[in-house]
């Protein structure tokens, strides 16, 4: 399985930007192939060649080998807007990446530390049944997370883009759109996986009677109660990321994975057994979830009553209404008006009239651009222009 970390790693990032070229067929043609190649070398190195547990976990490593070229390889292309140069690699940009990554390296970490605790409290508390119940549910972790992944990805690109641009309007928009959204989506997952936990559990015990029968069925039964409330957590995780905000995602990536369900765990499990340790996973979703208002309580001084004073983005972020312009774009014939109106804008709060124009035909060209290009198959598109006036000099 070693063999295919590089590439399951980098194959994952290398989603997100696709997404920025378009090319998003390009990413479920690689996920078929993976599934392909992974299934037909199982067959081959297992069935055909009896290479046992050393086959089935090369086959893997070879599938993930086969996703990640078929996503990189574009990277070569011409016509790639961002493409790879060895030239790119600076020495001086390893310092801004181990900072970047080092809260999901804590969150890695955590969960590794939690998964020997949690596996302790479990062999202790009803045996091997425990842990085998787990891993059961384990082996659905990536579907069931699919939609809560999505969302992480999904909100830390945007938010950084807007961050940087101090688009508050903009950032508030993505979090109402992957909290009133997406976290609805991720309930209904979690409805689904509790009703039919018992034909889930049937995957992998036959037995309605044995123990670890009855520990599966509970376990699909109470996790999907901290679903929802884990989505809010990688959503704010996210977006704290984002925003720099490095001490709270720290705290919430300790909290989520590590010591809200191993404190919760040794709590309950000596009264509940394995169930209580079921538990624990839905009290962490409620620590996190405390945790995002505390802190929003803390930075904004008040309880949080919108969207807005949930997110808690400075007073100071952005620029006030009367100093921004909002201009929808739908078609070429609209981009000339916009470029005048942008003009005036400037103009009436204090810009002289050389750097107005140039303001306006910047955005003209810039906005042409976007339409030819963009709004060219048939379907209808909006764009929106953003003006700010920062600062008066």
């Amino acid at each position: 399985m070693a063999i295919g970390v590089l590439p399951q790693m980098l194959g994952m990032q290398l989603t997100a930007f696709l997404q920025l070229e378009q090319q998003q067929k390009r990413t479920y043609v690689g996920i078929g192939l993976m599934m392909f190649v992974n299934a037909a070398l199982d067959y081959l190195f297992i069935v055909v060649l009896h290479m046992g547990m050393f086959g089935l976990g090369l086959s893997t490593s070879i599938s993930y080998w086969a996703f990640f070229l078929v996503l990189g390889l574009y990277y070569f292309k011409k016509k790639a807007i961002i493409r790879f140069s060895p030239r790119g690699l600076k020495r001086s940009d390893l310092g801004s990446i181990v900072r970047i990554g080092i809260p999901g390296a804590i969150t890695t970490l955590c969960l590794s530390i939690r998964g020997f605790v949690l596996n302790a409290l479990l062999l202790k508390a009803s045996g091997g049944d425990g842990v085998a119940a787990l891993a059961a549910l384990n082996t659905f972790g990536g579907l069931l997370y699919a939609v809560s992944g999505g969302l992480a990805a999904t909100t830390r690109l945007l938010v950084s883009v807007y961050a940087g641009e101090e688009d508050r309007d903009g950032i508030v928009r993505i979090m109402k759109a992957a909290l009133y959204k997406g976290v609805p989506i991720v309930c209904g997952v979690a409805l689904l996986t509790a009703c039919l936990a018992v034909p889930l559990t049937r995957m992998f015990f036959r037995d309605p009677g044995s123990s670890v029968f009855f520990l599966t069925k509970w376990l699909f039964r109470i996790y999907p109660l901290c679903m929802p409330l884990s989505a809010i957590c990688v959503i704010f995780t996210n977006f704290n990321q984002s925003m720099a905000r490095m001490k709270i995602v720290h705290v919430l990536s300790v909290i989520d994975g590590l010591l809200g369900t191993c404190l919760a765990s040794l709590a309950l499990a000596p009264l509940c057994g394995a169930i209580g340790v079921w538990i624990a996973h839905v009290l962490n979703g409620v620590f996190t979830t405390i945790a995002v208002v505390v802190y929003a309580i803390l930075v904004r001084k008040r309880f949080p009553r919108s969207t807005e004073d949930l997110i808690a983005i400075p007073d100071g972020f952005g620029v006030p209404d009367e100093r921004r312009l909002s201009i929808p774009i739908r078609s070429a014939q609209e981009v000339t008006n916009a470029s005048e109106r942008i003009m005036a804008f400037c103009r009436a709060r204090g810009i002289e009239r050389k750097h107005a124009y140039y303001a306006g035909l910047c955005m003209e060209e810039l906005a042409a651009n976007v339409t030819e290009h963009g709004f060219n198959d048939g379907k209808p598109h909006t764009a929106e222009i953003r003006v700010g006036r920062k600062r008066w000099n």
